[in-house]
């Protein structure tokens, strides 16, 4: 069944190539160039993606200003039943998904189902937001020169075309925190997967789909940074750019993409602190943990650890014990 539903997005080549959505369907670029996706596991080809021009970026712009008022106009339950239908999916499909992430990006088995659990229910949780969103009024009286007598209507009303550009780490739960947000309020979605990362990114684009999102309302553009990230931050069909990843790379999305609202998730600079109470070797597993999750590729990994100067030194052999005993090297499969 997985090859069956997740069949439109490449050519079933080995390795396979896939394809980006246009609004409406599945295609390969005009460019005809890919990039290749390795596993850091054993530098297998996991697949490649395309490379986009330019001019298919407008065509995928155009398509999200057309999809998008269809489905602002569409009632808040309707959409919550999409995103309903697409956690599901995830859920479904989790040893599939999970097995993909795991060697696309190397991550354990654990992690990458830890993923995908998340995922899902951050999608449910994102929908019961939005359900729980209530309207607001102020009485004319708040404002210089009126009496009572009239009131105000507060109404939340989409952004219109959102760029959503996750990142490599958690290329499933980063991408979806940012596209069911977006479309459950009525915006459409421009969606940037990272490229390695991406091949998973594109199933999950793939379950959006086809939980119900309908034309032009969600699309997806691939390639490099370097080819389509700087034409796609300064579009102007962009309407909100929401992106996760390093502090550079948010500085330079922040200069390129002008007066344009910002949502962004950069790096962190995370301290364990340890104090003199506290139990070492619980403390000293909890750092390990912490630091080296993923190789530490995480934001909130941590970077350092804090200790009082009267227990400045009794960290140091825990934490050292802790790493030998958890951390283990080779496939984490």
């Amino acid at each position: 069944m997985p090859e069956d539903f997740f069949a439109p997005i490449s050519n079933h080549a080995t390795p396979p190539m896939y394809r980006y959505f246009n609004g409406k369907e599945w295609v390969e670029s005009a460019s005809g160039k890919t990039v290749e996706v390795r596993s850091p596991i054993d530098d297998s080809v996991v697949g490649s993606l395309q490379v986009v021009m330019t001019t298919e970026i407008d065509a995928v712009m155009a398509a999200a200003r057309v999809g998008q008022a269809a489905w602002e106009a569409t009632p808040l339950n309707q959409r919550v039943k999409v995103m309903r239908l697409a956690a599901d999916w995830v859920r479904h499909f989790e040893e599939y998904l999970a097995t993909l992430l795991a060697r696309e990006i190397g991550k354990t088995t654990d992690e990458a189902k830890g993923e995908i659990r998340r995922t899902a229910d951050l999608i449910d949780y994102y929908a019961d937001e939005a359900q729980s969103i209530r309207g607001e009024t102020l009485d004319s009286d708040n404002f210089p020169g009126y009496d009572k007598g009239r009131i105000a209507l507060i109404e939340r009303v989409a952004w219109g075309t959102v760029l959503a550009i996750a990142p490599f780490n958690y290329p499933v739960n980063l991408s979806a925190s940012k596209i069911a947000p977006a479309l459950l309020m009525g915006n459409s979605v421009v969606f940037k997967p990272p490229t390695q990362g991406g091949v998973s990114a594109l199933h999950l684009a793939q379950i959006f789909l086809k939980a119900g999102a309908p034309e032009g309302v969600l699309t997806c553009v691939t390639g490099t940074g370097g080819d389509v990230g700087e034409y796609l931050v300064s579009h102007q069909g962009v309407d909100c750019i929401t992106f996760t990843g390093s502090s550079d790379t948010g500085e330079v999305i922040a200069k390129k993409a002008g007066m344009k609202p910002l949502v962004f998730e950069c790096g962190g600079n995370n301290p364990a602190i340890v104090l003199p109470d506290a139990d070492m070797n619980l403390a000293a597993r909890e750092i390990v943990k912490g630091a080296f999750s993923y190789a530490g590729q995480r934001c909130t990994g941590i970077k350092y650890v804090l200790a009082m100067p009267a227990t400045m030194e009794e960290p140091q052999p825990a934490i050292m014990k802790a790493f030998g005993e958890m951390v283990k090297m080779g496939d984490p499969r």
